[in-house]
């Protein structure tokens, strides 16, 4: 048995398909192109813009477990906050109640502020 012959009709149909699909992946793969780009850009330039040194009273130390592992979180009252700020690995952690030394960094595109232990020389530099 023999299936019936192919109309033009439909070839012509499925090759306007085909050229369609084509295009929508076409274009499909420059919007993601640009995406990605962008998501990117702003992540990268997303970068501390004003950073000023301010110090902080030391609270509690504790341990904060991750997927890789466990660090050390000291908890740090700052400009009327409590921050959680992780720590380097250091034999001695500041007593509770000391004043610490931190970096505060806003970013430039999301203002967010974020803090970070430093040298107690440079809080002693920036208060002069």
């Amino acid at each position: 048995m023999q299936d019936a012959p192919e109309s033009t009709h439909d070839r012509l149909n499925r090759e306007l398909a085909r050229m369609r699909l084509r295009d929508v992946g076409f274009w499909g793969g420059w919007a993601l192109l640009v995406g990605i780009v962008a998501i990117y850009g702003f992540l990268a330039f997303n970068n501390v813009t004003d950073a000023r040194y301010v110090t902080g009273v030391a609270g509690d130390v504790l341990p904060l477990t991750t997927e890789t592992g466990q660090r050390i979180v000291l908890r740090v009252t700052v400009e009327g906050q409590t921050r959680d700020i992780r720590l380097p690995s250091q034999l001695v952690h500041p007593a509770k109640g000391a004043l610490v030394c931190l970096r505060a960094g806003e970013h430039r595109f999301t203002g967010h502020t974020s803090y970070v232990s430093v040298s107690d020389s440079l809080c002693d530099d920036a208060g002069q």
